[in-house]
Parts: structure tokens; sequence; C-alpha cells
């Protein structure tokens, strides 16, 4: 049997040496807890936790199958929440890469989104190097710079940040990137990368809670690490650490949070188990602050900052047969996507006992797959909540023939449509008993948005787990009027909502049906003129 071929020996896992792990763990261990890090722990001597000490000795002992001279890992990613230790984690390894590594004239970065978050670390570092003589002696600290110096090997540490950099001039031998889920863009993150490449042990790893917008890097690095940990993908030069809650789970459930936040296990826990439950029960009472609990403290990604509704109040909303919409009028709106992009029709049928049915058809063209990565096509396409066309836009001679269908099966007497974009493809419709209206967006469309929002809350909304439908309603944010009128807000969220801002418009034709124009529905900003509304 022949030998394997170089590029084999590399894919393949390296050992633990022992002799480097030890010595990684003697280093930190022999430093000195800052004053501004753990409130409760500063001045006491680095005893790394077992969770911790896992951590260093596989990230600086495990060594490459085929060169055991040289470090395994190239890049990593640690999440884990906040509240755990990362800033004292992250000084920690700054100062081995300074001092501890060896390397002479080794260049050294911490980088973070904005200069507040990335002089954290610096201060970190900077406090441990103060506590210890021998450091103290050798390094060379510019508190100005958020800059300090090995004086023996000329090697340096430099905190950056996102907001204020020089492209040029980097070396970098080991980079610590802070909450990377903050950063602006990937342009830091590309520009020390790609600087490393003439260093013979380079290190990048980013150690980071989990964010909200999955077109960013660190989505995409996490999304990589969870591949790289289910042994998807194979790199044994990637290093995977997730401290996170499942998704599925419920996040009210204590024992879930033991999952994401290692400080809370062991003997002497450093994280405080009161401090999560009084959040919980503001998050619980808040619907807009779900997403931050989530996401800060059991390291889930959520599709956006701040939500609207609520979620745990949609899950419980009521279910409704065929029977009960049979003969009942029913009221649309129209949401289509350009190009290849998601479309929704979505329709509500009031109901004489105060329920309102939802009914929806969402399109989805096939070769924009890829800008929603990470979300259940092949499930949701199986179960009927998603239709998936054929080419790589939007297909307006399909979407208008289902529409046409779809209002004969359900009934339905007026069609709302944003002007922007459904005209072209409303001109397609021969449907003369159904009222086609224009729909302005923003603040006009408050009715609907209230309406949506009262019937969440009521649970008398029957949409019957549309898990589509789910999925863009936890994406919605809306923005907040003077006068408290609401307004889908698309600019703090990248993430789809095309079926809520259809069936928003499809509530607001069915509530001015249903309401005087004088009534409490309606917004004093606006008048029903022409059955639209329109801005005085």
């Amino acid at each position: 049997m022949s030998a394997p071929h170089d590029g084999a020996l590399a894919l393949r896992r390296g050992r633990l040496d022992k002799r480097r792990a030890d010595h990684a763990q003697a280093f930190i261990e022999g430093l000195t807890l800052s004053t501004d890090g753990l409130e409760a722990w500063a001045g006491r001597p680095f005893d790394l936790r077992p969770w911790q000490r896992e951590i260093v000795r596989e990230v600086f002992g495990r060594v490459r199958y085929d060169d055991p001279t040289r470090r395994a890992y190239r890049t990593g990613l640690i999440g884990i929440p906040r509240k755990n230790g990362k800033t004292e984690l992250c000084a920690a390894f700054a100062l081995y890469g300074l001092i501890g590594d060896g390397i002479k004239r080794a260049q050294v970065y911490s980088a973070a989104n904005e200069k507040q978050q990335a002089a954290q670390v610096f201060n970190a570092a900077a406090a441990m190097v103060e506590q210890d003589e021998e450091l103290r002696e050798r390094i060379d600290i510019q508190y100005a710079q958020k800059r300090m110096q090995d004086t023996v090997t000329r090697s340096f540490y430099q905190a950056l940040s996102a907001e204020a950099y020089s492209k040029h001039g980097f070396n970098a031998s080991m980079v610590i990137y802070d909450e990377l889920h903050a950063a602006p863009s990937r342009d830091l993150w590309d520009v020390l990368r790609t600087s490393m490449g003439a260093r013979r042990e380079p290190l990048m790893i980013a150690i980071t809670t989990a964010g909200f917008d999955l077109t960013s890097v660190c989505w995409e690095l996490w999304d990589y690490a969870r591949k790289v940990r289910d042994g998807i993908v194979t790199d044994p030069s990637f290093y995977q650490c997730l401290y996170e809650t499942p998704e599925t789970a419920d996040w009210l459930d204590e024992r879930e949070w033991y999952k994401a936040n290692p400080a809370l296990q062991g003997e002497h826990p450093f994280r405080d188990i009161d401090d999560m439950r009084d959040l919980a029960r503001q998050a619980q009472t808040k619907p807009e602050l779900e997403n931050t609990f989530r996401r800060v403290y059991l390291n889930q990604w959520t599709t956006t900052d701040v939500r609207w509704l609520d979620m745990r109040a949609w899950a419980r909303c009521q279910t409704a047969d065929d029977d009960d919409v049979q003969g009942r009028v029913s009221y649309a709106g129209l949401d289509l996507g350009l190009k290849s992009d998601m479309s929704a029709f979505v329709a509500v049928t009031p109901l004489a006992d105060g329920r309102v049915v939802v009914r929806c058809r969402i399109w989805l063209p096939e070769g924009a797959r890829e800008r929603y990565r990470g979300r259940p096509y092949a499930s949701w396409q199986a179960a009927g909540a998603l239709e998936i066309t054929s080419g790589d836009v939007s297909d307006f001679e399909r979407i208008a023939a289902d529409v046409q269908q779809l209002s004969a099966e359900w009934n339905v007497a007026e069609i709302a449509y944003d002007e922007r974009f459904a005209a072209p493809l409303v001109q397609q419709l021969d449907m003369p008993h159904v009222v086609l209206l224009q729909q302005p967006q923003g603040y006009a469309l408050n009715v609907g948005l209230r309406a949506l929002e009262d019937a969440v809350t009521s649970r008398t909304l029957c949409h019957n787990g549309q898990p589509v439908l789910a999925w863009m309603a936890s994406n919605a944010i809306v923005d907040t009027g003077q006068r408290g009128e609401l307004a889908v807000s698309k600019r703090k969220n990248p993430e789809k909502i095309d079926a809520i801002v259809a069936l928003a418009m499809a509530l607001q034709r069915a509530q001015l049906q249903e309401a005087p124009a004088a009534s409490a529905y309606e917004d004093p900003a606006y008048t029903v003129e022409a059955g639209t509304w329109s801005s005085r």
C-alpha cells in the first residue's frame, strides 16, 4: 500500500503535544485576573476552570499530523455568551502570543468593533502585566496607543478597532477578534487574515457571542464551525468550540441555560444564575427583549436584533378547519419580491366568533436559495409551505396564475398590493369580481399592523402553524411614529418579511370593511380615499 500524499496527511487530525499544552496552561495560570474583568475575582490567580483548560490546551497544544513541530490550528471560533470570562480569556491569549509563543518580532492583535470595546481586552491584559513583577519589567506598555512591546523579543501587541485602523503594514502572527458578530463589515477580519501568510504558526481566532446578521462574516464562520463540529467538513486547521442552547429548546427552561454558559457550572460558578433569572423575567413580559436574551445569554442566533411580535403567543394561536371558512368572504395582500426574491399572497377570512383564518402561498425561485442559507427549504416545500419555482428570478407568470386560482378558491373580494413592485403583475390578472387596490406602505399600513399585533396577543389569529409565515413573523421589526403608529422597518433587519407585509395588508382591508371610517381602527394621520390610504 502506498503512503498517503501530503494533502491526505494534512487532512488528518493532529495529536496533542503535552509539552506545548502544559506550557500554555502554566503560562496563563501564572497570570493574575485583572481589576477590569471579573470584579469578584480580581487580583486572584488565573485558575483555569476545566472547560477553559480544555480550550487552552487544545488551541495551543495540538500539533499537525504531517509536521508535529507546527501548531495544528490556524483559524478558530469560540462561541460563548457574555459574563463567562471572555475578556479575560482574550487578554490571556494576547499575552501568550506576545511572550509565551517565544516568537521573535511577533505581531499580536486584539480586534473589536469599537475603540471602547477594543480597549477592554487591552486594559485587562495591561492589568495582568502590572500585577506581575517579571512581566512588568519586561513589557513596555503604551496606554495611549493601546500597545505593548516585549523588550526581549521585540514583539508587540496592539488593540485595533474596526472603526479606525490602517490597512497597511500588518504581518500578524496571532489575532484575537472579540465580538466578531458586531463587526460592521468583514474588512478588518479579511485584512488581518490575509496578513498572516508569511508566518510559520499563525493563529486567528474569534471569541464572540451569537449575532443576528446572517450575511455577516461571523455567521459564515459560525456556520462553518458547526459543520466542522458535526463532521460535515473535515478541516484539522480549524478550531471550534460552541457553547449554545439549541434553537428548538425552550429559552425559559433553566436547564438549557447551562448548555450555553459553562461559567454556571462547577463548584464555584462565576456566572450569576439570579442575574439570568431577572433578565429572563423581563424578556418574558417584553417581547422586544426576548431576542436579546436568547442571543446574548443563550448564544442563539436570532434573525433580528429586536423582535416585534411575541412568538410564544404566536405559537399558541388557534387553528381553523376548512369548514370554518366555507362560504365566507376573504381579503388578501400581495407582496412581490424583486427578481431573485420571495413573494407572498396572503388571505384572511374573518369569522363570526372573532377568529381570523390565514391562508397563504409563498414562492421562491430555485436560483435564490443561496441567499437564505440555513433554512429548511426541503421540509418547507414538502409541507406545502413554500413553492420553489424554476429559474433565478421571480416567475411572475406562475405567481399571477396561482393568485387567480387561489382568489377563486378562497373567495377573495379584495386584493391590496404595493404599487411599486406588483403593478405589472396585477395587469395580468383577469378577475372582474375582485377589487384590486394599491396599498401605500410605511405608516399607512398602521391599521393592518395593529390588527396583526392584536390578533397575535389575543390568539384570535388562526395561522395553522405555517412555518415560513412563522419565520417571517420572527423577523419582523417595526418603527413607531410620533402618534404611536407603526411601520415595518426593513433597514434594521435584512431578513425576509414578505408574507407578514402581505398579511398586514389583508388585515387592513378586512378591518376597513368591518368598521366605519371614524372607528377606533382609523389612523388620524390618514383618510380613506377611493379605497386606498392616502397621506393628508
